[in-house]
């Protein structure tokens, strides 16, 4: 579902969690805001799924390359509020990810 939420916003998510229908899903999306200039920023990096994703349609010149930057917390979501209810339903702590996991 992608959805403009202003000019410059666009809120959209793929229905199914899994790294095919990202990378379809990306792959469709991405392009609308390729001409747009400055960073990419990932807030919620979590295993790395989507930095993938992007770091390859960079490198197979899918969309244009441009400096990536990722952030997390690694503690999960914190308590949705009603501004958060979704398809996927996030509850507390979803997303949760430990360093030691990530550096194996």
């Amino acid at each position: 579902m992608i959805k403009i939420i202003e000019r410059k916003i666009i809120k959209a998510s793929p229905i199914e969690d899994n790294e095919n229908n990202y990378r379809e899903y990306f792959k469709e999306v991405i392009p609308l805001v390729d001409n747009v200039e400055g960073s990419l920023v990932e807030c919620g990096f979590g295993k790395g799924k989507t930095a993938n994703i992007f770091t390859n349609f960079m490198l197979d010149e899918i969309i244009q390359k441009r400096n990536m930057h990722f952030y997390d917390s690694f503690t999960g979501f914190p308590t949705p509020s009603k501004e958060d209810k979704s398809e996927r339903n996030p509850q507390k702590g979803n997303g949760r990810c430990l360093l030691k996991k990530l550096r194996r």
